[in-house]
């Protein structure tokens, strides 16, 4: 094509036309142009179908660690929820649902691990979260994060309160051997005292301090279960945002 414009241009020029001359430059001009533009719009959609699929590899990475978020929070909501079970019991002084290895539980352990939202964490630290282009995305994974946060200082404010406190019962009020017998069956019990929890469980200094520990893991339970919310919303968001760009 851009041949033809030559021969023709050089045919007027001979000829003199210079109005039909200039005419046919600037069509071939105006071609040049075009071809220039069409090539540039080819390469910003090369450009953009890269970015498109780089951004969903990156969104179903999210969405496969928010899969896996939900489900540590599940597992550590049904721990928190067997915990205040126990402590209910033995706030209610029900020995027969009270034994060393129960009280051994309520007293000693709780759930400390919170869920972990490791490519989050990445992607911000190298700098590629502008490449999430929903900003309601963006935005919930900040707030995510920050309820995330807030959640571990509620488990650190009750593990100080456990060591402060709460531990104390284990070596002056409780036979804590009997308690470790269960870890350990080769510790003779031979010469052990029993542990008589209707007595442990009626005194006032104790129960305050179960009382305590459940009043903080009912928090955190609380704080558990909306944070799972918060997940599974951010997993719906998610995955109609890869079904937009997928399509």
């Amino acid at each position: 094509m851009i041949t033809i414009f030559r021969n023709m241009r050089k045919q007027l020029a001979d000829e003199n036309q210079f109005i039909k001359y200039s005419r046919y430059a600037i069509g071939e001009i105006l071609l040049v142009v075009i071809g220039i533009v069409i090539a540039l719009q080819i390469n910003n959609w090369n450009e953009e179908r890269k970015l498109t699929k780089e951004e969903l590899t990156i969104l179903n990475n999210l969405a496969e660690n928010l899969i896996s978020a939900a489900a540590q929070s599940k597992n550590q909501i049904e721990g928190e929820e067997q915990l205040i079970n126990n402590l209910l019991n033995a706030l209610n002084r029900d020995t027969a649902r009270i034994n060393d290895s129960v009280f051994k539980y309520l007293l000693w352990d709780f759930e400390s691990d919170i869920p972990v939202m490791n490519s989050y964490a990445d992607l911000k630290s190298t700098g590629r979260t502008a490449l999430i282009k929903n900003k309601q995305i963006r935005e919930s994974f900040t707030h995510l994060e920050i309820s995330i946060s807030h959640l571990e200082n509620l488990v650190k404010d009750r593990l100080t309160v456990q060591q402060i406190r709460i531990d104390n019962i284990a070596h002056t009020e409780v036979n804590f051997v009997r308690l470790m017998s269960l870890q350990f069956p080769a510790i003779d019990l031979e010469r052990e005292n029993l542990n008589d929890y209707t007595v442990i469980l009626d005194k006032p200094d104790i129960r305050n301090l179960i009382a305590i520990k459940l009043e903080l893991t009912d928090g955190v339970l609380k704080y558990r279960k909306a944070l799972l919310n918060q997940v599974n919303e951010l997993d719906k968001l998610l995955k109609n945002e890869i079904e937009v760009l997928k399509q």
